[in-house]
């Protein structure tokens, strides 16, 4: 069979306001990861950060902030032989403290309003402001004044500086870290079992009944040591509305596997929904170390334990 030339068709550009042909094409649609917020953007389409730098900054703020209560209770039995007003000796303390403990809920809501770079660099500065001003004081009324000051913007520096250090990693980078087979998905259904097969069985079985898993986490016979890093890798996905715990074991005891995760519960103390399925060697007593410390009733098939979980996330 012999082939025939290749014929280049012309295509029609569209014009421009100018009567020029148009070459740059439509619009680009406006992505996830174009969003300025790191919150906003998936860890598929972050934006490249130098994380080394900004992890250094961060501890550096850290630093900042917690050196001050070594300084101050150093130097102040100076600062009060100077400027008298022992009466108020441990108000320097008191008002720092009271301040921070105060504006830390706060600087939380407005780090998830606007963003919480711009929430930590206005803590940051309001913390040196109150720290030039402490320096500054000529009395003890007003450095008590200033420590206040100083403890509005303490409350955002090592709070939100823990956070940034958390959002600086994907949630596979600190399971890498810690050993764990763990891969984000879009669900909103968290997933804890034994084994590759099983985990992706009972992944299969959540989206046969309409649901869909928030992850691929299997942790083995390692789950009585792991089972709390494991956990709170499942719990730091916020998409995540109820957990089914699913444990099947021939020669892996389902008793050692059960006592990590309920330990591991108890220490965390989450309050979404969560559903165990356990069948194996030791399934008796897993199920008794369920029903008595988490007074919960383990289902008798997976199936129906992943229904519960499916109709709980809905």
């Amino acid at each position: 069979m012999r082939l025939g030339k290749a014929q280049i068709v012309p295509v029609a550009l569209a014009a421009d306001s100018n009567g020029e042909p148009d070459r740059k094409g439509p619009e680009r649609p406006t992505m996830p990861y174009d969003s300025a917020d790191p919150t906003m953007v998936s860890a598929t389409h972050r934006r490249k950060t130098h994380r080394p730098l900004v992890l250094a900054a961060l501890i550096m703020a850290m630093f900042m902030a917690a050196i001050e209560a070594t300084i101050v209770a150093t130097a102040l039995p100076t600062i009060a032989a100077k400027l008298g007003g022992l009466a108020l000796y441990s108000w320097v303390f008191s008002a720092f403290l009271l301040m921070q403990a105060v504006s830390i809920p706060i600087y939380g809501k407005l780090s998830d309003l606007f963003g919480r770079k711009h929430v930590f660099i206005v803590g940051i500065l309001i913390f040196l402001v109150g720290s030039a001003l402490c320096g500054m004081a000529w009395s003890m009324p007003a450095l008590v004044a200033f420590r206040f000051i100083q403890g509005i913007g303490a409350g955002a520096v090592q709070p939100l500086a823990t956070t940034l250090i958390g959002d600086l990693y994907t949630l596979e980078e600190r399971g890498r870290e810690l050993g764990l087979k763990y891969i984000e998905l879009p669900g909103d259904i968290g997933v804890l079992a034994n084994g590759a097969g099983l985990t992706m069985t009972t992944m299969d079985v959540i989206e046969h009944y309409g649901g869909a898993p928030a992850n691929f986490l299997e942790i083995g016979g390692e789950a009585y040591t792991k089972a709390t890093a494991a956990l709170e890798l499942v719990l730091a996905n916020p998409r995540v509305k109820s957990l089914i715990v699913n444990f099947c074991g021939a020669f892996a005891r389902t008793d050692v596997m059960a006592e990590g995760v309920v330990r591991a519960w108890e220490t965390l103390q989450p309050t979404l929904p969560v559903f165990f399925s356990v069948h194996g060697t030791g399934e008796e007593e897993a199920v008794r170390l369920i029903r008595e410390r988490l007074e919960l009733e383990p289902f008798d098939r997976m199936e129906d334990a992943v229904r519960a979980a499916v109709a709980a996330a809905r």
